[in-house]
């Protein structure tokens, strides 16, 4: 959920600016921000992962945050960009005439209008983020592994060792959970079938 909040508070004032205060540039840069969701996400795989590496940031909150945040920040911009769109720039303008600094615009005119928008924007990052995998599993391991990782930690080959084989190599991408072999073995020496 904080990953949907920064990107909400990152992402409404890049879309009103693109809105309201659009550039020769802006649709090139909204195309851009698009085509970088197309991107597949092992193309970037081991440039991100050596970065997170050389700042320390493998295996913890704030680094899976921002990457996160940064993951689905394209899409938050393009949904709000839309939504602001459909807002008409004169009740923007009264506003400013009425003497509403932008910083007022944005939260007692703005927000409010596109309410319904945010709303769903927001509902949307938090399935995405809730749904991503692959980042989760690359560059996490134990300490700030989401429930998509360790559920991936019982299907992943070596993962999870029994209680008579020696403890596999602790890794970002392979987390060690030597007690679910041994839960393993237990359930499967009471069932019937496995005798």
């Amino acid at each position: 959920m904080v990953l949907t909040l920064l990107g909400l508070a990152i992402g409404i004032p890049a879309a009103r600016a693109m809105a309201f205060a659009p550039t020769k540039r802006t649709k090139d840069v909204l195309m851009w921000m698009l085509s970088t969701k197309m991107m597949p996400a092992v193309g970037v795989l081991i440039p991100i992962y050596l970065i997170f590496h050389d700042l320390r940031l493998l295996d913890t909150v704030h680094g899976l945050t921002l990457i996160m945040t940064l993951i689905n920040l394209p899409i938050i911009i393009w949904m709000l960009y839309t939504y602001f769109k459909e807002i008409p720039v004169d009740i923007l303008e009264a506003a400013r005439m009425d003497g509403a600094e932008l910083w007022n615009e944005i939260v007692h005119v703005l927000v409010p209008m596109a309410v319904h928008g945010i709303a769903s924007t927001l509902l949307l990052n938090v399935i995405l983020a809730r749904n991503e995998a692959f980042w989760t599993i690359t560059l996490t391991s134990g300490r700030a592994g989401t429930l998509t990782a360790f559920i991936s930690s019982f299907s992943s080959p070596g993962a999870c060792s029994s209680p008579n084989s020696p403890p596999p190599r602790s890794s970002p991408s392979r987390p060690s959970c030597s007690w679910a072999g041994s839960a393993r073995n237990n359930s499967s020496a009471a069932s019937p079938s496995a005798q």
